[in-house]
């Protein structure tokens, strides 16, 4: 069963609308939203994190852990409030230009994050690692029992959100 999530994509219009801008205006919104240590942009991430439902985790799932796709709005995210070091062996590259894929290439493609086989950034983890065990398709194969489903449609939508926020971030 689905979840109720109250989650509402940003009309068409009002997408329209920021098209039609003034630089000056898109400009002070942009600066508001930078990635770096605004709590705005803490403020956008927590609004797409909090419409995914919570899981109870038993702590099994260390295995899957592997190299993951996160947006440059995440990882400065991760960086900046989550203390910690990332360095060369934890970069594997640039996917499309628009995800930096995390993973420890000394340890196989494991996730750098993952420490004494539990994510030592759980409260900062990017929306890839939310949707893990909530979401249709990706229900948890060690039975952690979540709060409620999110459909594939809601996972696209939270995905689109997160992705405009980057872009706009990016774009500055």
């Amino acid at each position: 069963k689905s979840v109720e999530t109250n989650y509402q994509p940003q009309p068409k219009e009002k997408h329209e609308r920021r098209e039609t801008m003034g630089k000056q205006s898109r400009k002070k919104k942009q600066r508001r939203a930078s990635a770096t240590s605004s709590p705005s942009t803490a403020d956008l991430l927590r609004a797409i994190y909090d419409h995914v439902p919570n899981i109870k985790c038993k702590g099994l799932c260390h295995p899957t852990c592997a190299s993951i796709p996160v947006q440059h709005v995440e990882y400065a995210h991760i960086v900046v409030n989550g203390l910690v070091e990332i360095d060369e062996n934890h970069i594997l590259g640039v996917q499309g230009g628009k995800h930096i894929i995390l993973g420890d290439a000394s340890k196989g493609g494991v996730c750098p994050m993952l420490k004494d086989k539990r994510c030592s950034i759980h409260d900062l983890r990017p929306l890839i690692c939310r949707i893990y065990g909530v979401a249709e398709g990706l229900a948890c194969e060690f039975g952690c029992k979540s709060e409620g489903m999110i459909t594939r449609k809601e996972v696209d939508l939270l995905m689109d959100e997160l992705e405009q926020i980057n872009k706009e971030v990016l774009d500055e």
